[in-house]
């Protein structure tokens, strides 16, 4: 369970560092578009979503939507590096 909720939150950073590459800094993503775009149940993303938050890779932006802060892109980025060293 606790390898299952570090890659639900990586994926939860992804779609957000996606969303801030393509948009920029200040675009948010609503709880529900995130469960539809990583196809998890609402609880289990809203868990890991506070998760995030408390670790400050995440902020809350408007009502249920979160943004990803520039921790959580150097936390990306660097799931990135590590990926392409091993390659």
């Amino acid at each position: 369970m606790v390898l299952e909720n570090r890659a639900i939150r990586a994926r939860i950073l992804d779609e957000l560092a996606m969303l801030h590459e393509v948009l920029g800094l200040s675009q948010s993503m609503h709880a529900q578009a995130i469960t539809d775009a990583i196809g998890k149940n609402v609880n289990v993303v809203l868990n890991n979503v506070d998760v995030l938050n408390d670790l400050e890779l995440i902020v809350p932006n408007l009502m249920g939507d979160f943004r990803i802060t520039e921790s959580g892109l150097l936390d990306v980025q660097n799931r990135r590096n590590s990926r392409e060293a091993e390659n």
